[in-house]
């Protein structure tokens, strides 16, 4: 997560980051069946276009975000790492929901959940 405030103001190299940090979160859970549907996931939305790290302000909000995930699960308290993990997910997909219905794709409110 530190490293995150070093990174150039690029988007490609921002998401492959991203993909690190949620995938070191993945391996750490060392469940393999979380990491099957969650590679699954992040196949699928690699089709939905443009990262979400490339809209202005969502890098610094995902590393706040991040910050808060890794400090719970630091201080064992799962309930708190589950309840960031959601919040955090729940705040891209509202954003991915935003840049389809902007780029013309499904309205923000009629997108697939």
């Amino acid at each position: 997560v530190e490293a995150e405030v070093t990174l150039p103001e690029d988007a490609t190299i921002r998401y492959r980051h991203n993909l690190a940090f949620h995938g070191a979160i993945y391996q750490a859970a060392h469940n393999r069946y979380l990491m099957k549907s969650l590679q699954a996931l992040n196949d699928a939305i690699a089709l939905l276009g443009p990262t979400t790290m490339a809209v202005e302000g969502r890098f610094a909000d995902a590393h706040d975000e991040h910050r808060r995930i890794v400090a719970a699960i630091a201080a064992q308290d799962g309930d708190k790492a589950e309840c960031e993990a959601r919040a955090h997910v729940g705040r891209a997909l509202d954003l991915r929901r935003r840049m389809r219905g902007a780029a013309g794709g499904e309205p923000a409110d009629q997108a697939p959940r």
